[in-house]
């Protein structure tokens, strides 16, 4: 098996709102952080972790599309992550 380019896009199919935890860089537990599981459009069962951006914890939802974005952490480069698209 040999590594493929995915879209990014998806749908999510797991999500845990986490509270506290260790110190992270570009990590807000006060209002919730979310960590998800994205089930990637190219396969069925084919999922990825991350978080979700620019969506309050609270509403984000299983089966929602979502679509890879990069945030940019100083010092650190950028992280993959997800944000819905409504």
């Amino acid at each position: 098996m040999t590594a493929q380019e995915v879209a990014g896009t998806g749908v999510v199919a797991l999500v845990t709102v986490l509270r506290q935890g260790g110190r992270a860089p570009g990590v807000d537990y006060r209002d919730g952080h979310p960590l998800v599981a994205i089930e990637l459009d190219e396969q069925a069962g084919l999922r990825v972790t991350g978080t979700v951006v620019g969506t309050r914890a609270d509403a984000i939802r299983v089966g929602d599309r979502v679509r890879l974005v990069w945030t940019e952490l100083e010092g650190r480069g950028p992280r993959p992550d997800f944000e819905v698209v409504r």
